[in-house]
């Protein structure tokens, strides 16, 4: 679920310490609320800058500028209200609080950078930025990097990234987990990733840090050259595959969580060229695809039965723009309990 800053804020502060600062919350409690009734835990991800903060609202907003501390005021708010203790569960008691929190996306690509410009010492200085705002609401909640592709078109290798990102002093203390986004052509692409995220952490004597997989899919159309498109069949065959290979690999990856992106398709096949448009369990109209059967066998608590067809109404958000309501991203391996 990512938290929209640019949606959820209405109004940014016009005085110190967050006076006048005024947020929407609707839609994320209808999610949160939900989530709990079915047992889900949530691992939220702040993200979307508004027009004042960034040219582009999957853009970081610059560390130094005056929109860091309008960011701030929508971290600090967003954790009183969902983490542990927060003002959501005296609205709703049985409302499952948040202790897991993501900072931004795919930072190691030009189009989620601040001013286009990856960096990764400004993306530390960023991540203890948001540390320190959510741990002096929550001094226990963990904090998850971004999820990172291992090189996107005019990106940087992950890895390299890693390599600068650890070199920021005090870093390490402000984070708990390292995250990626292993888009590949089949399991074995996955593997070798793993592979040498793993290796890279060693060379930086981080061996024991989890890691965390927070998108991982492939989809069933969109562009023919595209090597995360394939078909229904071979969408089911993948994941099969992949999550095979990622319990088999548990241990040794030390992978805390797996996330499957997406849900329900965001369109009706053929009407957009963008391939993660095409990349639910689930058609547009509801109907599950032979990957959502596949998804349910590694589910906890055995097989369940199959999949079924869901109301194809309500919002159906997707990419990384402004949308007005949250999207769930379906998890196979649960995060370690507190």
């Amino acid at each position: 679920m990512f938290l929209n800053w640019a949606v959820i804020e209405t109004r940014p502060a016009i005085g110190p310490g967050c006076t006048g600062a005024q947020y929407q919350w609707d839609a994320y409690d209808r999610f949160v609320d939900g989530a709990s009734r079915r047992g889900i835990r949530i691992l939220p991800f702040f993200f979307g800058s508004p027009s004042y903060a960034a040219s582009r609202d999957s853009r970081m907003p610059s560390m130094g500028s005056p929109a860091i501390e309008d960011y701030k005021c929508f971290v600090r708010a967003a954790v009183r209200r969902y983490g542990r203790g927060g003002t959501y569960r005296l609205i709703n008691p049985t409302a499952v609080p948040i202790t897991e929190w993501q900072v931004w996306n795919e930072p190691n690509l030009p189009g989620y950078a601040a001013r286009g410009d990856v960096n990764p010492k400004e993306y530390a200085r960023f991540v203890k930025t948001t540390t320190a705002t959510v741990r002096g609401v929550d001094q226990r909640a963990a904090i998850v990097l971004a999820g990172m592709p291992e090189q996107g078109k005019n990106g940087m290798l992950s890895t390299r990234f890693l390599r600068q990102f650890y070199s920021v002093k005090g870093i390490r203390r402000s984070f708990n987990a390292v995250a990626i986004h292993p888009y590949a052509v089949n399991h074995r692409g996955v593997k070798g990733y793993l592979i040498r995220l793993r290796d890279t952490l060693r060379d930086l004597g981080d061996a024991r840090r989890s890691v965390w997989i927070t998108e991982v899919g492939w989809a069933t159309s969109g562009p023919r050259d595209a090597f995360t498109v394939t078909t229904e069949r071979g969408q089911a065959e993948r994941l099969r595959k992949t999550f095979e290979m990622i319990k088999a690999n548990r241990r040794r990856f030390n992978i805390g969580t797996v996330q499957w992106f997406r849900w329900r398709d965001k369109a009706v096949y053929g009407r957009t060229q963008l391939w993660q448009d095409y990349a639910g369990l689930y058609r547009r109209d509801g109907t599950p695809k032979p990957s959502c059967n596949a998804f349910a066998r590694f589910t906890p608590g055995g097989r369940p039965p199959p999949c079924r067809k869901i109301a194809s109404g309500g919002a159906v958000t997707g990419g990384f723009s402004a949308a007005s309501e949250p999207e769930p991203q379906p998890a196979l391996i649960p995060s370690p309990p507190e």
